[in-house]
């Protein structure tokens, strides 16, 4: 080859067991530490190729010089579960001491950091890598993993430095220059590389600054940037706490059992609380005007004796008027000179009178009995209408009062897991 490269690898594992150890670094901070500017590419995609050839024009020897190869055949390049390689951020920077500086890492670098749903999973396969296009030197080779934070340094005096953090879930290929296959391969380690790695400066500072922000009760930064995360992990932690939470609650409503019953009588007893209940009640009656009427229908049915036996005990009672209103008529046929007609006169005014008599008196009774009947339906109806209603205010004045005794008696605890929340 025409010039010789130094190639420094650095390649540092991480176990899913890491990740949950970390801390998000900021994106203005990431910016601060890794490169003051540059090009940034966000990547989501597919990449296949049927062959990558590398081509050596000098071979090995200058003397004896012939061109070598060596090939990658059918390259796919995606998720580690056959979806896009996505999530993934490239900054490239070039300085003047530095070198050029490539930084891969996750469009969401908190939840990378956090182990979180989000994290950068890769997969590749490669259907076999050959020499001049006759030699095989692997094949048959497929990986899958989670991709950490990389950094490839290319710097002024051609050396090349590879930083990467990441683990091997599942693996397998063919060594078939050695006949050597390998199958379920996994790397990883439970070391927490990133926290002791080159990141461990940047995190440790990133952390003293949370743990002053939180101190001096400054926390726009965080919840403006991370307002998302940090709630969903708020919810989830006090969901995972909702036990001790409830208990607490529970006991206070036991504790305050009387004040919640007083709130909600007074719930009751309140001008709006009674305008609900007779307003209930009227509408109970206006809705239901045909069982009230029937109701009277029916007792009048079921009345019929008692109305006649009014009838004639009216009757009986007014023989007097009965006899006088006879008296009158025959004196008036006497008077008119029907002598004859004296006896039909006066049997005709007792009847009409017995019979006015008693359909006064039975219409009274049928009256009465109609009334009381309606008057106790409508009754019956409004109280129950009224009752429901009642029991309905005061249950809800009771519910609001129990949920301000639970909220008071649990918001401290609540507020501390949120607060304790925001530092992790």
């Amino acid at each position: 080859m025409n010039k010789a490269v130094n190639i420094s690898l650095s390649l540092l594992c991480l176990s899913s067991a890491s990740w949950a150890e970390l801390t998000a670094l900021d994106d203005g901070f990431m910016e601060e530490t890794t490169a003051q500017s540059g090009i940034t590419i966000e990547l989501a995609a597919n990449v296949s190729a049927s062959s990558i050839a590398y081509t050596d024009t000098d071979g090995h020897q200058a003397a004896s010089a012939t061109a070598g190869r060596l090939v990658l055949e059918n390259i796919v390049i995606g998720g580690s579960e056959g979806g896009a390689l996505d999530n993934l951020k490239i900054d490239v920077d070039v300085d003047a001491n530095t070198g050029l500086v490539v930084h891969v890492g996750s469009t969401n670098m908190m939840a990378l950091y956090r182990g979180a749903q989000e994290r950068l999973d890769f997969g590749v396969a490669i259907s076999e890598i050959n020499i001049n296009n006759d030699f095989v030197l692997a094949s048959n080779i497929t990986i899958s993993g989670n991709l950490g934070p990389t950094d490839l340094i290319i710097d002024n005096s051609n050396q090349i430095t590879l930083e990467s953090y990441f683990e091997i879930t599942s693996g397998s290929l063919d060594i078939d220059v050695i006949g050597l296959g390998i199958d379920n391969l996994t790397i990883g380690s439970n070391d927490a590389p990133i926290m002791n790695g080159r990141y461990s400066e940047e995190i440790s500072a990133y952390q003293t600054y949370v743990l002053e922000s939180l101190a001096n009760g400054d926390l726009d930064y965080l919840e403006t940037t991370y307002a998302t995360e940090i709630s969903e992990a708020q919810d989830a932690a006090v969901l995972a706490n909702a036990d001790d939470i409830n208990a607490i609650g529970d006991q206070a409503v036991v504790d305050n059992q009387a004040q919640i019953t007083a709130s909600g009588v007074d719930a009751v007893n309140s001008t709006e609380g009674q305008a609900e209940i007779i307003t209930a009640g009227n509408t109970a009656v206006a809705n239901n005007e045909g069982v009230i009427t029937g109701a009277g229908n029916t007792a009048v049915n079921e009345n019929e004796d008692v109305i006649v036996a009014a009838g004639d005990q009216a009757v009986v009672d007014g023989e007097d008027e009965i006899t006088r209103a006879g008296d009158a008529a025959a004196l008036i046929a006497f008077l008119t000179g029907n002598w004859g007609g004296i006896q039909a006169a006066r049997a005709e005014a007792e009847a009409e009178t017995t019979q006015e008599i008693r359909s006064e008196a039975e219409a009274e009774a049928t009256t009465e009995i109609r009334t009381d009947a309606e008057a106790v339906a409508e009754a019956e109806i409004r109280n129950e209408a009224e009752a429901e209603t009642e029991d309905a205010v005061k249950a809800e004045g009771e519910a609001v009062a129990e949920a301000e005794i639970r909220e008071e008696a649990t918001s401290e605890m609540v507020a501390d897991i949120r607060k304790r929340t925001k530092t992790t």
